[in-house]
């Protein structure tokens, strides 16, 4: 596939940037492809059609695709006969033709910057196998508009959904154990934490449940319509690029950045 990163290479890139953002404090907002590395010579990649997939235990792990794949798809529940159960980071990263994508009902792991920079993706079928999805996983798809969060998901990044500018809400399975939402806005199950506030919700103003005790990281960084938050008065820790906003609204020292 011609101007495609490696796959090893993205493997160091990836790990590159999370090493990179835990040990500073600029937002995120990068993507793995466009840079270039060796290939490791050991490499057990296989390719069928336009995916490429590694096995590990006889599961499939997509780890790249065909930048030309275009249009309304759904993700192979198998490939060479093996489940698969991951996308692996950056796998469909700058997939720009892309508008709608059902993911298979295997898939258990959604790498970080999965789908980054897949900016026509109106629609995204979330399984009932999913588990994990991780570090801005769907940052910049700023035609995504709503979410669906099913009842297995344990983990979910708070920056998974950044940079989806036109999101308005997320919606999560009444059965999921680990989160909850409410008016389209991902919490943790109990409501203590509030981890992403859509950056198109349709509110221009914001009050904060009174159970809620924490602002997740990026949690209101891209919804830029939004003029105010009324804090709750348990609240007690405020992330990292919370908001600008919310950032301006702290009413003590004794918030925690």
């Amino acid at each position: 596939m011609e101007n495609k990163i490696s796959i090893f290479g993205k493997k160091i890139i990836v790990t590159a940037m999370i090493v990179v953002l835990l040990f500073t404090c600029a937002p995120m907002g990068w993507h793995a492809k466009g840079l270039t590395f060796e290939a490791s010579s050991a490499s057990t990649d296989i390719t069928e059609g336009l995916y490429t997939y590694e096995l590990d235990e006889g599961k499939a792990i997509i780890t790249d695709v065909d930048e030309s794949i275009s249009g309304s798809i759904t993700i192979p529940s198998k490939l060479g006969g093996y489940s698969v159960v991951e996308i692996e980071s950056s796998a469909f990263s700058n997939c720009k033709k892309l508008t709608s994508v059902v993911i298979p009902n295997t898939v258990e792991v959604i790498g970080a910057f999965a789908f980054s920079y897949c900016e026509n993706i109106a629609t995204v079928t979330l399984p009932a196998s999913l588990k994990i999805i991780e570090v801005q996983a769907f940052y910049n798809c700023k035609s995504l508009v709503t979410v669906s969060i099913p009842a297995s998901v344990t983990d979910i990044d708070s920056s998974a959904f950044s940079g989806c500018l036109v999101l308005e809400s997320i919606n999560v399975n009444q059965n999921n154990k680990k989160y909850s939402s409410g008016s389209g806005v991902l919490y943790n199950k109990p409501k203590t934490n509030l981890v992403t506030f859509p950056a198109n919700h349709p509110s221009q103003s914001y009050s904060l449940p009174s159970s809620v005790t924490k602002i997740s990281d990026y949690a209101f960084y891209y919804a830029e319509d939004l003029k105010s938050i009324s804090l709750s008065n348990n609240l007690t820790v405020i992330g990292r690029y919370a908001s600008v906003v919310a950032l301006l609204l702290k009413r003590s020292q004794c918030l925690k950045m």
